[in-house]
């Protein structure tokens, strides 16, 4: 598992060296949180009851600075309250880095949030968070930055007039990506010390779950859970399977889908082997947390494994 870990930090350094350019990496966004104005970084100042109003198409990219945090945003351009994702990254990964699906979420009419994480690669990385290569050694302070900037994220977004309007809080999400897929299924109660209140669901792209198997609790997990995995992913996929198996030990509602060519990758912008796959799943799944209705699911072509429980 040591060697595991090890490649996992070595494809995410290789992955992102390419996007440590902030110009390259926020190419698709408005404008920077540095240069924004209130009027530009968040919709527009209601009264305190009144129920936000949205200018921007489903989908448009922007960025806002919530309580010191350069956080990403895709609108969507819904009028009135509407539900809300929260998206965590991989290791030294970028807010930016799965575009083709954060725009196409909130092209649904989801808002989506995807803060820049301290260990982030767009441009600030620091490498000051050591990183363990044994799984084993992991408690409850490894990345504890992660819940604490995805928490300030929740909590901003909740006290700010302009953006509590906006949002539905009892249909709110949280998502991530490898090290953000951890970080997401650890905040649902996966790490009880983690554990932050006012999620509904939550969904993982090949989770680095193997602490959480080793010594979370995942069997805790209330909420809807749906894990993504690949066949071909040599870094996160071998602690998702299994008999005891982050998937098998999750408690609740939760579902598994793998698809058969994906890498570790796959969940970024960097690889499109099954991006068709990733979004249809990730769309029927919270299609069906957000509006209560049970999720009916087939086995795509390119899907190699789909379970439910």
């Amino acid at each position: 598992m040591a060697v595991q870990f090890v490649k996992f930090v070595g494809l995410s350094a290789l992955l992102f060296a390419a996007l440590s350019d902030p110009a390259s990496a926020r190419r698709h966004h408005k404008q920077s949180a540095a240069q924004a104005t209130p009027e530009t970084i968040a919709p527009k100042i209601l009264p305190k009851d009144a129920i936000a109003v949205s200018l921007a198409q489903p989908g448009d990219p922007g960025t806002v600075n919530l309580s010191g945090l350069n956080v990403n945003y895709w609108d969507s351009g819904k009028v009135g309250q509407t539900p809300l994702i929260i998206y965590s990254h991989s290791f030294g990964g970028c807010s930016t880095q799965a575009s083709f699906l954060t725009g196409e979420l909130a092209k649904q009419g989801w808002l989506v949030m995807a803060p820049d994480h301290s260990d982030s690669a767009c441009g600030k990385f620091n490498g000051k968070e050591k990183t363990l290569s044994d799984p084993a050694l992991w408690d409850e302070t490894t990345f504890l930055k992660r819940r604490d900037e995805m928490r300030r994220v929740y909590r901003t977004l909740k006290s700010d007039t302009a953006w509590r309007n906006r949002i539905d809080w009892s249909r709110v999400a949280v998502m991530g990506h490898s090290l953000g897929g951890y970080a997401a299924l650890a905040i649902v109660g996966g790490q009880p010390t983690w554990r932050v209140d006012g999620f509904a669901a939550v969904l993982a792209l090949a989770p680095y779950c193997e602490p959480l198997k080793l010594k979370g609790k995942l069997g805790d997990i209330g909420v809807p859970v749906m894990v993504q995995g690949g066949a071909k992913d040599e870094i996160a996929n071998p602690g998702q399977i299994g008999a005891n198996g982050c998937f098998a030990q999750t408690g609740g509602n939760a579902t598994y889908v793998e698809f058969d060519k994906a890498g570790h990758m796959a969940w970024t912008d960097a690889n499109n082997t099954a991006h068709g796959n990733i979004t249809i799943y990730a769309k029927q799944f919270f299609a069906s947390v957000f509006s209560g209705e049970p999720m009916k699911l087939t086995r795509l072509a390119g899907t190699s494994d789909l379970q439910q429980k």
